[in-house]
C-alpha cells in the first residue's frame, strides 16, 4: 500500500531515516516510485495520430500499427 508522496517526504527529513540507512534507501525508492506514477499519470492523457504510410488505395488500417494500449474504443 502506497502512502501520500508528502507522508514520505516527512519520513525522509526524519531522525529516524537518518539512523537506519535501510530505511532511508525505502523511503527514497518509493518517493521515486510515486513520482514516476504521477508524471506517468500526466502523460497518459496525451493524444498521438497515427497514420499509414501507404496509400489510401491499400486499405491499411492506422488501427493495426498502434497497441491496443493506444487505441480509442
Amino acid at each position: 500500500m502506497l502512502l501520500p508522496l508528502q507522508f514520505y517526504s516527512l519520513l525522509e527529513k526524519s531522525n529516524l531515516s537518518r539512523q537506519i540507512p535501510v530505511l532511508d534507501d525505502l523511503v527514497k525508492e518509493a518517493i521515486n516510485y510515486v513520482e514516476f506514477g504521477l508524471e506517468k499519470q500526466k502523460n497518459e492523457h496525451k493524444r498521438i495520430t497515427i497514420t499509414a504510410s501507404s496509400p489510401t488505395s491499400r486499405h491499411t488500417d492506422p488501427k493495426v500499427l498502434a497497441s491496443r494500449t493506444y487505441q480509442v474504443l
